[in-house]
């Protein structure tokens, strides 16, 4: 069984993340955080890839072997974190997103999937 934090909206449905890493995030960082519509980490996500290909060009036009290694090391460290970060962190940025909205938090329920854990939810708000 998996842990989901169900959060509801007034006059709206309810929204189920699950508690700890969201692999999807990890695989598809910007396209699950659009999907999710976390635009301002898409932004970020996006600046900071971006970021990494410069300095991808820095390393190649860097003199010598060992600031190429510097380089590419700072820019083989920063990749691995683009990875992780939204691997480790996805699920509490989309709970957080969710309170920004006005959703409240509701509880913290067990269950196969998310819409398992919105139906008990609603079945004890009846």
């Amino acid at each position: 069984m998996k842990q989901f934090r169900v959060f509801r909206h007034p006059g709206r449905e309810f929204e189920a993340v699950k508690v700890g890493v969201s692999w999807p995030a990890g695989f598809f960082s910007v396209f699950w955080m659009l999907a999710k519509k976390l635009w301002g980490w898409a932004g970020f996500w996006i600046g900071v890839a971006l970021v990494l290909t410069l300095l991808e060009r820095v390393a190649d036009s860097a003199p010598g072997n060992t600031a190429k290694l510097v380089w590419y090391s700072l820019d083989g460290v920063g990749w691995i974190a683009t990875g992780l970060i939204p691997w480790l962190e996805g699920n509490n940025w989309r709970a957080g997103h969710l309170t920004a909205r006005g959703y409240e938090f509701v509880a913290v329920i067990e269950a196969q999937t998310p819409q398992a854990a919105i139906n008990q939810v609603a079945s004890r708000a009846g």
